[in-house]
């Protein structure tokens, strides 16, 4: 799939957020305003996330190789 970013989009896609700004989204998705506030994760959906964390988790190395 080919995605055409424009430079109109890629205005709105990257553009820098101020710190009023990022403190007041934050604000706005605390608690009870969070979307998935109050939900629990199915099975599947844990199992799939204790894989991937897993995985990423082989990938870093926890001591000095003598190589």
């Amino acid at each position: 799939m080919i995605i055409i970013i424009t430079e109109d989009m890629a205005k709105r896609l990257f553009r820098e957020a101020s710190e009023a700004t990022k403190t007041l989204m934050s604000i706005k998705k605390q608690g009870c305003n969070n979307p998935n506030y109050g939900k629990k994760r199915s099975e599947e959906t844990r199992k799939k996330i204790s894989n991937s964390l897993k995985m990423a988790w082989e990938n870093i190395p926890n001591k000095p190789s003598n190589e």
